[in-house]
């Protein structure tokens, strides 16, 4: 039999110091047990979810010859091939005239789905044209798809001179490409009547709009016509913009388009201005210029997504930064569009604003993109 002292003790339980040690191996078997429930989830082998294998039915598509202001699209149709869910993440066209009227976002193994895209002749498209678009994928390693499409636009009355060898149309519009801000410049913009009929054709828009001054010249009675636009200052920064309107008695092209542009930098120029993210890079980089004669030294870059990360290099001091712009694969801003801030030492403009948005909503493309270089003059 136990003693009366035994069987106190057993009474009163184990003493303190066993019951510390004896809760500290008891954490000590808990934690270990976790390690290993961890360690088998982080280094077990995955559960392949199968993989996607676009196949694209049609990514080359030619119209033909158009007439401006036809109304045309094509469906693009894309088949995986594969085992896993094929996710068609972004599409970005290089014109603004191409539109995606449906696009399918996730297409099954087996499945085959399509894209719709509408071509707007009124505007952007002349003579020999062929357009891309590409649409981002959650294929791994070749996550992109290149879909074309492409023909010959005819105006009535055609602007710009044709090539008639290549089928090319060069100088529609009058693009300004690069003017400081006390420079003046003038372009020709030759326009031709197509049609076996005289035609008329008249300025039918104000003949000064913001920089931009027009004037209507008539070289062969109905026939022959040149547009003069001469850019004077004061420039807004970065882009300056005008559509200049024409009209005329034909009703299968009653008005005639011409786009006036010139890029005036500013003395702090972030180029290219706005940033357009592309789904498929996580990084972008923005060059900051310094186009004034006093230095300027960057303090501070901001974001106000906390998904977007910004860094600057200093390239050439107090003339020259790099941005770099980091933002997660597939990144697509909302529509209100996003901001990077810049702080600098300089006394004018100690805060400079970079703004991001998708492609869409910030339409960057050039209509005069095959116009000549202008002349400027003066300045």
């Amino acid at each position: 039999m136990r003693s009366e002292v035994e069987a106190s003790k057993a009474v009163a339980g184990p003493r303190p110091d066993v019951r510390r040690n004896d809760g500290r191996r008891r954490r000590r078997q808990a934690l270990v047990a976790c390690g290993w429930v961890l360690g088998a989830a982080a280094f077990s082998p995955r559960v392949d979810a199968g993989v996607p294998i676009p196949k694209v039915l049609n990514n080359d598509h030619h119209f033909g010859e158009l007439w401006i202001n036809d109304v045309v699209s094509h469906t693009f149709r894309i088949h995986n091939a594969g085992d896993g869910d094929l996710e068609l993440i972004d599409a970005l066209a290089n014109c603004p005239c191409l539109k995606i009227e449906r696009f399918d976002r996730r297409i099954g193994p087996g499945q085959t789905g399509e894209i719709l895209v509408g071509l707007d002749t009124s505007r952007y498209v002349y003579g020999r044209f062929n357009y891309r678009l590409t649409v981002f994928t959650n294929v791994p390693g070749d996550p992109q798809l290149e879909l074309k499409l492409g023909g010959v636009l005819r105006e009535h009355i055609q602007r710009g001179h044709v090539d008639p060898v290549t089928g090319r149309v060069t100088g529609v519009g009058a693009g300004f490409r690069r003017l400081t801000s006390e420079q003046t410049g003038r372009m020709i913009v030759p326009l031709s009547n197509q049609t076996d009929a005289p035609a008329t054709l008249v300025l039918a828009s104000p003949a000064q709009q913001g920089c931009f001054y027009v004037d209507l010249e008539e070289l062969e009675p109905g026939m022959k016509w040149r547009l003069v636009v001469d850019a004077k200052p004061p420039y807004q920064p970065y882009q300056n913009e005008a559509v200049v309107e024409l009209a005329t008695n034909l009703k299968e092209q009653p008005i005639v388009r011409v786009t006036c542009t010139a890029y005036v930098p500013p003395r702090l120029e972030f180029r290219p201005y706005p940033l357009v993210p592309n789904p498929a890079f996580a990084v972008r980089e923005v060059n900051f210029f310094n186009n004034g004669d006093r230095p300027v030294k960057v303090l501070d870059i901001t974001t106000d997504d906390p998904r977007v990360l910004a860094d600057i290099v200093e390239k050439q001091p107090g003339k020259h930064y790099l941005l770099r712009v980091v933002m997660p694969i597939g990144y697509v801003p909302p529509p209100q569009g996003h901001r990077i801030t810049v702080r600098t030492d300089d006394a004018e403009e100690p805060t400079l604003v970079l703004p991001f948005s998708s492609a869409g909503a910030a339409d960057t493309t050039d209509e005069t993109a095959g116009a000549s270089a202008p002349a400027p003059s003066g300045g």
